[in-house]
Protein backbone atom coordinates (compact mmCIF):
# COMPACT_ATOMS: atom_id res chain seq x y z
CA UNK A 1 0.00 0.00 0.00
CA UNK A 2 2.89 2.35 0.79
CA UNK A 3 4.35 1.68 -2.67
CA UNK A 4 1.01 2.57 -4.27
CA UNK A 5 0.90 5.85 -2.35
CA UNK A 6 4.46 6.76 -3.33
CA UNK A 7 3.83 5.93 -6.99
CA UNK A 8 0.59 7.89 -6.89
CA UNK A 9 2.23 10.92 -5.29
CA UNK A 10 4.93 10.83 -7.95
CA UNK A 11 2.28 10.68 -10.67
CA UNK A 12 0.40 13.63 -9.19
CA UNK A 13 3.60 15.62 -8.91
CA UNK A 14 4.39 14.83 -12.54
CA UNK A 15 0.92 15.96 -13.63
CA UNK A 16 1.19 19.14 -11.61
CA UNK A 17 4.61 19.95 -13.03
CA UNK A 18 3.36 19.84 -16.62
CA UNK A 19 2.24 23.41 -16.26
CA UNK A 20 -1.11 24.95 -15.56
CA UNK A 21 -3.56 23.42 -18.02
CA UNK A 22 -6.92 25.00 -18.64
CA UNK A 23 -9.50 24.29 -15.95
CA UNK A 24 -11.58 22.22 -18.34
CA UNK A 25 -8.62 20.10 -19.48
CA UNK A 26 -8.45 16.59 -18.14
CA UNK A 27 -5.37 14.49 -17.55
CA UNK A 28 -5.83 10.80 -18.22
CA UNK A 29 -3.39 8.48 -16.45
CA UNK A 30 -2.89 5.03 -17.99
CA UNK A 31 -2.77 2.39 -15.26
CA UNK A 32 -0.78 -0.79 -15.89
CA UNK A 33 -1.68 -3.82 -13.81
CA UNK A 34 -0.18 -7.22 -14.47
CA UNK A 35 -2.72 -8.95 -12.25
CA UNK A 36 -6.44 -9.45 -12.94
CA UNK A 37 -8.82 -6.47 -12.59
CA UNK A 38 -10.53 -8.28 -9.70
CA UNK A 39 -7.23 -8.70 -7.80
CA UNK A 40 -6.93 -6.62 -4.59
CA UNK A 41 -3.82 -4.90 -5.95
CA UNK A 42 -5.69 -3.60 -9.00
CA UNK A 43 -8.76 -2.79 -6.92
CA UNK A 44 -6.67 -0.70 -4.50
CA UNK A 45 -5.01 1.18 -7.38
CA UNK A 46 -8.39 1.99 -8.88
CA UNK A 47 -9.76 3.04 -5.48
CA UNK A 48 -6.78 5.39 -5.14
CA UNK A 49 -7.52 6.73 -8.63
CA UNK A 50 -11.14 7.36 -7.71
CA UNK A 51 -10.03 9.28 -4.61
CA UNK A 52 -7.64 11.40 -6.68
CA UNK A 53 -10.32 12.12 -9.28
CA UNK A 54 -12.70 13.23 -6.53
CA UNK A 55 -10.04 15.36 -4.81
CA UNK A 56 -9.21 17.28 -7.99
CA UNK A 57 -12.81 17.67 -9.15
CA UNK A 58 -12.39 15.38 -12.16
CA UNK A 59 -9.38 17.12 -13.69
CA UNK A 60 -7.37 13.88 -13.39
CA UNK A 61 -8.75 10.47 -14.25
CA UNK A 62 -7.31 6.97 -14.53
CA UNK A 63 -7.80 4.42 -17.25
CA UNK A 64 -6.99 0.79 -16.53
CA UNK A 65 -5.38 -0.65 -19.64
CA UNK A 66 -7.38 -3.62 -20.99
CA UNK A 67 -4.20 -5.69 -21.13
CA UNK A 68 -0.96 -5.21 -19.21
CA UNK A 69 1.48 -3.18 -21.29
CA UNK A 70 4.38 -4.90 -19.52
CA UNK A 71 4.79 -7.63 -16.98
CA UNK A 72 5.84 -7.11 -13.37
CA UNK A 73 9.64 -6.99 -13.80
CA UNK A 74 9.41 -4.27 -16.49
CA UNK A 75 6.86 -2.07 -14.71
CA UNK A 76 9.36 0.37 -13.20
CA UNK A 77 11.12 0.96 -16.54
CA UNK A 78 7.82 1.35 -18.41
CA UNK A 79 6.60 3.94 -15.89
CA UNK A 80 9.91 5.77 -15.89
CA UNK A 81 10.03 5.78 -19.69
CA UNK A 82 6.49 7.12 -20.07
CA UNK A 83 4.96 4.01 -21.60
CA UNK A 84 2.46 3.89 -18.70
CA UNK A 85 1.63 6.47 -16.06
CA UNK A 86 0.92 4.31 -13.02
CA UNK A 87 2.01 0.85 -12.04
CA UNK A 88 2.92 -1.26 -9.05
CA UNK A 89 5.96 -3.45 -8.70
CA UNK A 90 7.88 -5.19 -5.96
CA UNK A 91 11.54 -5.03 -5.08
CA UNK A 92 11.77 -8.79 -5.51
CA UNK A 93 11.21 -8.33 -9.25
CA UNK A 94 14.25 -6.06 -9.52
CA UNK A 95 16.86 -7.50 -7.15
CA UNK A 96 19.78 -5.17 -6.43
CA UNK A 97 18.17 -2.18 -8.15
CA UNK A 98 17.04 -0.46 -4.95
CA UNK A 99 19.71 -1.27 -2.33
CA UNK A 100 18.25 0.97 0.38
CA UNK A 101 15.11 -1.17 0.49
CA UNK A 102 17.23 -3.97 1.95
CA UNK A 103 17.65 -1.99 5.18
CA UNK A 104 14.40 -3.35 6.56
CA UNK A 105 15.33 -6.96 5.86
CA UNK A 106 16.86 -9.23 8.43
CA UNK A 107 19.96 -11.12 7.36
CA UNK A 108 19.33 -14.64 6.16
CA UNK A 109 21.87 -17.29 7.13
Amino acid sequence: MQRIRLTGCAALFACASLGAPAASAQVLLNVNSWVAPSHPLTASMMAWCAAVEKAVAGRVACSLLPKAAVQAPETFDATRGGRVDLGVSAHSFTPGRFPLSALGELPVR
